[in-house]
């Protein structure tokens, strides 16, 4: 039997409930799945079949569930291969109802791992067409241009400075250490000629998944295959930050020798020259200073309600969370600081 909690807290969801016992029947098991760090995620199952239930932290833009929902109606429309099969979804609730795949999670980024990752998003744009991209919502923090990159990592820098509760030490430590080494990344791409070979495969357009990564990834091992979900933040971006989200994913790591096949998979893929390694490494660090900061959302005063509703936690968990994921953040910086 599902639990009180559990069975309370669909109530709150009157077409949620009312949808799954048209589908699934009224004897339903609910049970919870771990993972996510902006959303609720639940297996239902009647005994027969099973579905997952993902329910959004309801902001008011609701852009995570948009993304998500747009994603997922394309790769229906497309047949898309490799992801959970889209059920039913309900705009007022927030909520998406997919197939549930029954997989082992990724833990380490091998080899295999890493080119079946790639020929996903080489399959994904193969697809679509460059209209069905276009129609597609901005990926969250969308980079299309040089320029945007750079913005991108001054902005998460500077949302957290603005926060007024934001302790010394992790102020120190985004200041004096992520601040810096973007300035000095600053002068390194400024030096890189706009014309410099590689910002075309850069800047090409395509339909990214953005927080792409193993962390989101399961193994079929009845279907022999690899399963990628959870597109909350996918829409329309470039080529340059989705190889940059993916190689510099902080969850499970892409060890950087795979950095350089990885990138000749996509020039094949996409059929565009190499760039200049120099380039991307470039960019690589600057998204690595990003990162840093997406590990510290926790002291942003907006994130907070996300991260305590996905983890079902009160108020009083948020300091251990924040620590920890301080911590979390300069050991990720410190892993690929330069000697």
């Amino acid at each position: 039997m599902p639990s009180l909690s559990l069975i309370e807290s669909f109530e709150t969801y009157p077409r949620l409930l009312a949808y799954l016992k048209t589908e699934y029947g009224s004897q339903l098991n609910i049970e919870s799945v771990t993972g996510g760090r902006n959303h609720q995620g639940y297996r239902i199952t009647n005994g027969i079949a099973s579905c997952f239930v993902k329910l959004f932290y309801r902001d008011g833009l609701n852009l995570r569930f948009q993304r998500e929902r747009a994603f997922y109606t394309m790769a229906k429309a497309k047949k898309v291969q490799h992801v959970p099969d889209f059920l039913s979804f309900d705009e007022q609730e927030s909520w998406l109802c997919l197939s549930y795949i029954d997989g082992k999670p990724i833990t380490q980024a091998t080899s295999q791992a890493v080119e079946s990752a790639i020929e996903f998003i080489v399959q994904l744009n193969h697809s679509l067409t460059s209209e069905d991209v276009e129609a597609l919502p901005l990926a969250a923090d969308a980079c299309l241009n040089e320029a945007e990159h750079i913005h991108l990592a001054e902005k998460r820098i500077n949302r957290l400075l603005a926060e007024p509760t934001l302790p010394d030490a992790v102020r120190r430590f985004v200041k004096d250490t992520l601040a810096v080494r973007l300035s000095l990344l600053k002068s390194e791409l400024g030096e890189i000629s706009p014309s410099s070979k590689g910002w075309g495969f850069l800047n090409t357009r395509i339909a990214s998944p953005s927080d792409f990564g193993f962390h989101n990834a399961l193994y079929n091992t009845e279907e022999n295959c690899w399963v990628f979900y959870d597109f909350e933040h996918a829409g329309k971006d470039s080529l340059g930050k989705f190889l940059c989200d993916f190689l510099n994913q902080p969850q499970i790591p892409v060890p950087l020798e795979y950095v350089e096949s990885s990138i000749t998979r996509l020039c094949k893929g996409f059929r565009l020259p190499s760039p200049d390694l120099s380039l991307v490494k470039c960019l690589l660090a600057l998204h690595r200073i990003k990162w840093s900061c997406i590990l510290l959302n926790e002291y942003l005063t907006e994130s907070i309600g996300h991260r305590l509703y996905s983890l079902k936690k009160s108020e009083t968990d948020i300091g251990e969370l924040q620590l920890n994921n301080y911590h979390k953040s300069k050991a990720y910086f410190e892993q690929y600081r330069p000697t």
